[in-house]
């Protein structure tokens, strides 16, 4: 007796064989489905943190200089330097010899432990042990502070901390004081003055 195929079965006896057809579209909706899965996760993965001392320039035994219009305006020394990462801040340790200069003559020097200049509008802040005296000028003779900031809009020095300033004759000690370097005037918070013949 023989068998014969029943009705709705195929006569074929090993099932489903794919061809390559099925294997491109197989190959294709895996390509696509890994792509999705990656996009999506990158578009949600959190940012990743920045990642400390990458990108910084630092310098040593340097000797700088900036130039006001086609006159020297301000030079210096420091020990060593770093530049953040976007260039906008630069931190000098050991600042010595910082002369500012105004019509090319030099008017007062700086020196510190460590001044940090905002390389965009010019304002620094200085700290520890820091020494600023005039060389000409309205400015007071000799300040000498914790922590100054200097506005190089206002061509104000703003001492935040203890200060004390010789001034002609004058010895001025105070806290939170703020010399205009246009006129020489002191703004100031508690303060003593002694005047000496």
């Amino acid at each position: 007796m023989a068998l014969g195929a029943r009705p709705g079965m195929s006569a074929r006896a090993g099932g489903f064989r794919p061809t390559w057809r099925t294997w491109l579209y197989t190959a294709i909706a895996l390509a696509a489905v890994t792509y999705v899965y990656l996009f999506v996760s990158a578009i949600l993965a959190p940012p990743l943190p920045p990642e400390s001392g990458i990108n910084q320039v630092a310098m040593q035994l340097l000797q700088v200089q900036g130039q006001r219009g086609t006159k020297l305006g301000w030079k210096f020394g420091a020990d060593s330097a770093q530049t953040s990462t976007d260039g906008g801040q630069t931190t000098y340790i050991g600042v010595h010899n910082a002369t500012y200069y105004e019509k090319g003559k030099p008017a007062y020097r700086l020196s510190a432990n460590s001044v940090t200049l905002d390389t965009r509008s010019q304002n620094y802040s200085a700290t520890g042990d820091v020494h600023v005296w005039a060389l000409s000028g309205a400015q007071p003779r000799d300040i000498r502070a914790d922590n100054v900031n200097w506005s190089q809009p206002l061509q104000t020095l703003t001492c935040p901390g203890s200060v004390d300033i010789l001034y002609k004759k004058s010895h001025f000690v105070g806290n939170d004081v703020s010399v205009d370097f246009h006129d020489g005037s002191i703004r100031t918070g508690l303060s003593t003055v002694k005047v000496h013949p």
